[in-house]
């Protein structure tokens, strides 16, 4: 083994070979013999193979007894062989990378907005920023596919790309229904080396249907007692995204099945107010979308009838073959009252007044046979009327009005 002199020529040997091996460590994939051979040319730093004037190292040879000048200049070309070897391997990893990367020439401003849909006292979020696409290759989307990342080729979905103009693909949907419509799919981009990149996407809208809001503000009212259907929504916000609650007047709000999304049965129990608030998911927060009042009333008592009569003149055989009958008038509700029991009140000419009571609905036998008996222009009255719900949560007694009946 040759024996080498200390000094700084060693030293600068020892960077050489550090820096060669630098260059080709940070190569391009594959180009590492090519640039190991490259290095060894450019900056050769081999011992001679015979000896030059008595010189055996690179050391020796290179600066041994070497003119001042000489080796200034054999420096600078150390220092321009390191520039050349660095921009070399820049301009072969710059090219590598630029081989597979698509061009992107044209910029656009774009704006998504995090919901279009803004209330009174929330946030407007929107994301603004610079969009670039390319004039010379334009993605192909496909609808409801997926993308196989190790064969590198689109899975399902649509066998037709999407329409392209200006370098953005033209999506249409028309919904069917109302609710979140989810949609997904791959842009696939075919990159200069002729290989394939696919970006998986997921997107969703609202769809649901065109609306208003009439309101009287006079008539907001609940019935206590019967369950109260109600239409709550807020426009541009699906169903599922809508939360309402009531307080006040004992209330409660469950949905209603039958009826569909959107759609409630409100339930009070107490005279009074009951107030209905909204809140709307937007945008992944919970809003307020406002606070709704409604008087609270009983039902209306109903009106007593019987053989379909309110009173007036009837006739004797019809008006012991009746039954008392409640009914509800000028109510949209589908509700019924029972009668539990009244009094009926004959005046007779010539005879003492006699009063008969009962319960039920039913005239009693002996009220049949004193109708049985009366004469055209005898007074029948029935009174102190009494009647509650059928069903439903307020059972209180009602006293309706009386009847009063002339014998034809």
């Amino acid at each position: 083994m040759m024996h080498r002199e200390k000094g700084e020529a060693l030293v600068l040997r020892n960077k050489l070979d550090a820096f060669k091996k630098l260059i080709v460590s940070n190569a391009p994939k594959g180009s590492e013999a090519d640039y190991q051979k490259r290095m060894d040319n450019l900056l050769s730093t081999n011992d001679p193979t015979k000896k030059e004037d008595g010189k055996g190292t690179w050391e020796l040879v290179s600066f041994y007894h070497n003119p001042i000048v000489a080796t200034v200049a054999l420096l600078t070309k150390f220092q321009s062989d390191v520039r050349n070897a660095e921009s070399q391997v820049i301009d072969d990893l710059l090219g590598s990378v630029d081989r597979k990367i698509v061009k992107l020439d044209q910029l656009h401003a774009k704006v998504i907005a995090n919901s279009t849909v803004v209330t009174i006292g929330s946030d407007y979020q929107a994301d603004v920023f610079l969009s670039a696409t390319s004039s010379t290759v334009a993605p192909e989307v496909f609808i409801g596919a997926t993308w196989d990342s190790l064969k590198k080729e689109v899975v399902g979905g649509s066998n037709t790309p999407l329409p392209v103009e200006g370098g953005y693909a033209k999506y249409s949907d028309r919904p069917g229904s109302e609710g979140e419509k989810k949609w997904s799919g791959v842009i696939r981009v075919k990159n200069p080396d002729g290989s394939f990149s696919g970006f998986p996407f997921t997107s969703s809208y609202v769809a649901q249907k065109p609306s208003s809001v009439v309101a009287a503000e006079k008539m907001n009212v609940l019935y206590i007692g019967v369950d109260n259907p109600m239409a709550i929504s807020v426009p541009g916000v699906s169903n599922n995204a809508v939360f309402p609650s009531i307080s006040g007047a004992g209330g409660n709000l469950k949905p209603n099945a039958a009826a569909g999304g959107g759609h409630f049965i409100a339930t009070v129990t107490t005279v009074g107010e009951a107030k209905i608030n909204v809140t709307a998911e937007i945008g992944g927060k919970k809003m307020p979308m406002g606070e709704f009042k409604y008087r609270v009333k009983r039902v209306p008592d109903p009106v007593a009838t019987i053989s379909n009569s309110k009173g007036g003149p009837i006739n004797k055989s019809l008006l012991a073959a009746g039954t008392l009958i409640p009914q509800l008038e000028n109510f949209d509700f589908e509700l019924f009252f029972k009668i539990t029991g009244f009094r009926m009140s004959i005046f007779a000419k010539g005879k003492d007044l006699i009063e008969y009571e009962t319960t039920g609905n039913q005239l009693s036998q002996p009220m049949r046979d004193a109708i049985g008996k009366l004469r055209a222009g005898d007074k029948v009255f029935i009174e102190y009327i009494k009647a509650k719900m059928a069903t439903g949560a307020d059972q209180s007694t009602r006293s309706l009005s009386p009847m009063a009946f002339t014998i034809q």
